[in-house]
């Protein structure tokens, strides 16, 4: 599969009619230090570390998305399904609608 570059990614993406920011930065401030996305609840904002490899980035990006969606629309994923879905809702979406 052919995964996305940074500037290939939008700046902000609109989940449940509110719009997300979508950041890359060298680090996570306050986080730790493997960690490789963030989703700010309070800020819409997504995080994400650059430097990772493509397929890592893409599936972070997932991963951030998962979250916000879980903070708009006030449901309770807990973080394990968050890491089960990532992989096949990257690929779900890779596969599909990427190539539009």
């Amino acid at each position: 599969m052919k995964y996305p570059r940074i500037k290939d990614y939008p700046d902000s993406i609109n989940i449940g009619f509110k719009t997300w920011r979508v950041r890359f930065v060298k680090k996570i401030e306050g986080g730790e230090e493997d960690w490789r996305g963030y989703c700010s609840e309070e800020d819409r904002t997504i995080l994400i570390v650059s430097g990772q490899g493509r397929r890592s980035t893409y599936e972070t990006f997932i991963h951030e998305c998962l979250h916000a969606i879980e903070f708009e629309y006030k449901i309770n994923i807990s973080h394990k399904t968050i890491y089960e879905l990532e992989a096949p809702l990257a690929n779900l979406i890779l596969g599909n609608l990427y190539s539009l």
